[in-house]
């Protein structure tokens, strides 16, 4: 993705959405609808997020900073507030691509995943 494309949800683009992930991780509270796009104020989560992208799909996540569209932005609804912020929208446009190919066995990705786990659980 280059700035300017835009940042669509697994129902448009035939990707893998986290729902199932989120059911085997033993949370079946959080919802993760396939006509969303989930953002954080977090770049640590986004990151590990970004990594963990290859477990579910093979390919390797990226991180991008984004605008929003013409769809409205809403707080997760499922997810605590904490030190980090989760939104959810229908589309965004990325602004700016901040690391490609994030490295999905870096340990410090699994350990913010592990530690986001347990807040939410």
């Amino acid at each position: 993705m280059t700035p300017g494309d835009p940042l669509l949800p697994p129902s448009a683009t035939g990707s893998t959405g986290m729902r199932e992930e989120a059911v085997q991780q033993g949370l079946p509270k959080v919802i993760s609808f396939t006509d969303r796009v989930y953002l954080t104020s977090a770049m640590d989560l986004a990151r590990a997020v970004a990594a963990n992208y290859w477990h579910r799909s093979g390919r390797r996540g990226s991180l991008y900073r984004v605008e929003l569209s013409a769809h409205p932005l809403e707080l997760d609804r499922d997810l605590p507030r904490g030190p980090f912020i989760c939104f959810e929208t229908r589309a965004a446009v990325v602004s700016e691509v901040v690391e490609i190919d994030v490295d999905p066995d870096a340990a410090e990705h699994a350990d913010v995943l592990r530690k986001f786990i347990a807040q939410i659980r």
